[in-house]
């Protein structure tokens, strides 16, 4: 593992099934970004995803904000289980599926960031990244499994 890397897996890993609701969570919320986390076991395995309201008020169509009451069920719910959140994810409508300098601005160096590119057709691609301790974007590995 990079030693910049402060995530304690190295790889990222989902089921199709996962990436399906991710993506389709993106479509529905299109113009508008979407947000969401990702939670499973220590070693990087995703086993739920979670839909979290955009609550940003005045710039939805390029801004995320996640309501923190729904965070904080969903991070109680990883505990009970023995699990931890493991990634955010977050559309970006008609931009590249890259951080923007607003994401790495609010980024915590513990998560795995997913950023999708979505149209109006729907994602067509998607990306990770997780914040190296020079507070950098560096792309991390993900898969999804069958």
């Amino acid at each position: 593992m990079d030693p910049l890397q402060q995530v304690p897996f190295a790889r990222l890993r989902m089921s199709r099934a996962i990436e399906d609701a991710m993506c389709a969570h993106a479509a529905r919320e299109y113009p508008y970004e979407c947000c969401g986390l990702l939670i499973g076991t220590p070693d990087g395995v995703v086993r739920e995803i979670h839909p979290v309201p955009n609550i940003e008020t005045t710039r939805r169509h390029d801004r995320y904000t996640m309501d923190p009451l729904v965070y904080r069920r969903i991070e109680q719910r990883a505990d009970a289980q023995g699990w931890r959140i493991l990634a955010v994810y977050h559309s970006h409508p008609d931009h590249p599926a890259r951080p923007s300098e607003t994401d790495r601005s609010r980024a915590w160096p513990d998560f795995v960031y997913i950023v999708m590119r979505v149209t109006a057709q729907g994602v067509d691609t998607w990306t990770a990244w997780v914040l190296n301790e020079a507070g950098v974007f560096v792309p991390f590995p993900a898969e999804v499994v069958d």
